[in-house]
């Protein structure tokens, strides 16, 4: 009873809190996924977080008016990149080759997500209100991976949940090892101690949740993402990262991992003799086919059962069907060509600009943004491997993350340089001139 009161009460604060002022419904957006109250009290199964919340965000965006940051250059385009992938989404109804109406709901919902993330992108006004949501996302991920590990012992998490896909609507693992670098770099960049301690004791959190998936996928991921750590991020950060990523490894490994999870992980070396990597192989080659007979794509969600055709009933599940389970397959056979171009190219496209804030960087004073964008950089890096193995393209964070990558430019810009002169906008308009974002952006375009 106390926690569904409690979750109930948050709900209804987020709901009066989204109302009075948009940034609030973006934190309570957030919240309301990373929290997902519902797995807590069947009897929160008939608020509907998400949705209550989403409604009421929209309109206190209509009532009080939507924010923006001065424009640097081209960076917003990477969000017309995503309303244009949700357009495919909605569009392949059409064209969907078993089941229509599967398409169209399940698109209905990834276009619900992009525009919940457009908007939380248009709720960011300045650079308080985007550590705000940087903050949110930090108590939210911190949360979730606690009630991971800690809310199965305590009763308040079904013990079914306690391992493998989580307490999250998409694949915990894949959120956990998402967040990973954001944890590791704000133990040494949050602006205040407890901002640091409280990451240190999150990354701790985390590590030990990506251990109680099982899941060799993201183990994979983690171990490129540390790599990527040390290998893009420059001398100075690294070493003063080393405190806390040498924290983690001999957590995650002498604390968290007991002796049958490193089986299970020296599996991922044994293509031969395991099962999960030959199916992997036999999808791949199924899935090149599919995509090859239908190159504009079978329509969102109707890969599985498009996948009896080119799938023998060695690979099929107990239902007769089998999913991609990859990332990449599972976009381009079902949206085809055009829609994974969109996709990919909105995922290039922001690991550009992520690159860009990463150069411009003054490495003596790094910014929470800047950590922030270092974080998002390496964590989209392991986003792609761990979408190797699994079809990670409907996690919620990724469309928040690439939404908000021209907030972060701009921010940037805001920081680093000095007040411009009113002269420079143009009629009084809120995009620099081209002389004074050539400054910033344009010399190495």
């Amino acid at each position: 009873m106390l926690k569904t009161w409690l979750y109930m009460t948050l709900g209804i604060v987020g709901v009066i809190a989204a109302l009075l002022n948009p940034l609030y419904g973006a934190v309570a957006i957030i919240e309301s996924y990373l929290f997902t109250p519902t797995v807590f009290s069947p009897e929160l199964l008939s608020f509907r977080f998400q949705f209550n919340i989403a409604i009421a965000f929209m309109l206190g965006l209509l009532m009080h008016g939507m924010r923006s940051l001065p424009k640097v250059h081209n960076e917003g385009r990477i969000n017309y990149l995503l309303i244009a992938y949700g357009l495919v989404g909605l569009s392949s109804t059409l064209w969907a080759v078993k089941d229509p109406d599967v398409a169209w709901r399940n698109s209905i919902d990834i276009g619900k997500t992009i525009l919940v993330s457009l908007l939380i992108f248009r709720s960011i006004g300045d650079e308080k209100s985007f550590r705000t949501i940087i903050y949110a996302i930090l108590v939210g991920v911190a949360h979730c991976a606690f009630m991971y590990i800690v809310g199965a012992n305590i009763g308040w998490v079904p013990k079914k949940l306690a391992r493998e896909f989580g307490i999250l609507p998409d694949m915990q693992a894949s959120v956990m090892t998402y967040y990973v670098p954001l944890f590791v770099l704000f133990s040494i960049y949050g602006r205040t101690i407890w901002t640091k301690l409280f990451s240190l004791v999150g990354l701790l959190l985390i590590l030990d949740a990506i251990v109680n998936s099982y899941q060799r996928a993201y183990f994979v991921a983690l171990l490129v993402e540390m790599a990527f750590l040390v290998v893009i991020l420059p001398k100075r950060i690294v070493l003063r990262l080393i405190p806390a990523m040498l924290v983690g490894v001999l957590a995650f490994v002498f604390v968290f991992s007991p002796d049958d999870y490193w089986e299970q992980m020296k599996t991922i070396l044994d293509n031969k003799n395991d099962g999960s990597a030959q199916s992997r192989f036999a999808i791949a080659d199924a899935s090149m086919k599919m995509f090859a007979d239908y190159p504009w794509g079978v329509g969102y969600r109707n890969y599985p059962q498009i996948s009896p055709r080119y799938l023998t009933d060695r690979w099929l599940t107990d239902g007769g069907q089998r999913a991609a389970h990859n990332t990449f397959f599972t976009v381009l056979c079902e949206l085809g060509i055009v829609g994974f171009s969109l996709l990919m190219g909105a995922v290039g496209y922001a690991l550009w600009l992520l690159r860009r804030v990463r150069k411009l960087t003054n490495m003596k004073q790094v910014t929470e943004f800047e950590a922030f964008a270092m974080s998002i950089e390496v964590g989209l890096i392991g986003w792609l491997v761990g979408g190797l193995f699994h079809s990670d393209h409907e996690v919620d964070p990724i469309y928040w993350s690439l939404a908000l990558t021209p907030a972060i430019v701009r921010i940037q810009m805001l920081l680093r340089q000095p007040p411009p002169d009113p002269n420079l906008f143009v009629d009084g308009a809120d995009t620099l001139t081209p002389q004074q974002t050539n400054s910033v952006y344009g010399a190495t375009s």
